[in-house]
């Protein structure tokens, strides 16, 4: 049901999710309760495994509760739950997108919603970099079991510490080639594809209700 649907009614809706979800007052619980129920319907809807999902999920979740360990020394632990609890919500709704949803129907909806080209082109080519650091870390680690060995101890982490370095190095030279190939390409800075067809009628009406039904939540959480 959720892959169905075109790209542009959800990023709509995924913009108004995270739109209520950070906008809801920190002193309430059950709007927020109502949200993640929100989003757990949505992810039942997509048929999305649940093992996917935390995959998904876990890196963010570790980037949040990194992030938020000053709230949880300066401040209640209540606070630092709600603002944990809203940039979860946010990360489950980006991961729930990513998961039924191509990246370049992304960029293409982008493209059509009148997003900057600029920016567009900037995710995509960041989108690849993604995958080009990922081949040369899993390349380097094979070379790596091939060659260590049986090495523990520090002199472990000071070869993986090095290996880090390298890796960073790999990852520069790789770049620094990639923007000369598209300077040589005449690239300038924009993504293009060809135009997306109008939007169909359930797929406009699916994004309205769902805004709808978020935008009350909001206000009741306000009265």
């Amino acid at each position: 049901m959720v892959h169905a649907m075109d790209t542009r009614s959800k990023l709509v809706c995924a913009a108004m999710f995270c739109v209520t979800v950070l906008s809801a007052p920190l002193s309430r619980l059950w709007p927020m309760a109502l949200l993640a129920v929100f989003a757990a319907v949505v992810s039942a809807a997509s048929s999305i495994s649940l093992r996917a999902l935390v995959v998904r999920l876990g890196p963010i979740a570790g980037l949040i509760l990194l992030a938020g360990l000053g709230l949880l020394f300066q401040g209640p632990p209540v606070r630092f739950a709600a603002m944990s609890g809203k940039a979860l919500l946010c990360g489950w709704c980006g991961a729930l997108v990513g998961a039924t949803t191509p990246f370049s129907d992304i960029l293409a909806a982008l493209r059509h919603m009148r997003v900057p080209s600029r920016i567009v082109g900037v995710t995509g080519i960041a989108y690849q970099l993604v995958f080009i650091a990922l081949e040369e870390a899993l390349r380097m680690a094979t070379a790596y079991k091939c060659r260590s060995g049986q090495v523990r101890g520090m002199r472990r982490v000071r070869q993986v510490l090095r290996l880090a370095l390298a890796l960073c190095h790999r990852i520069i030279e790789r770049t620094e080639r990639m923007e000369r190939a598209l300077l040589a390409r005449a690239f300038d800075g924009a993504l293009r594809g060809l135009p997306l067809p109008p939007m169909r009628r359930r797929d406009m009406a699916a994004s309205g209700l769902a805004c709808a039904a978020l935008v009350a939540l909001l206000w009741a959480s306000y009265a």
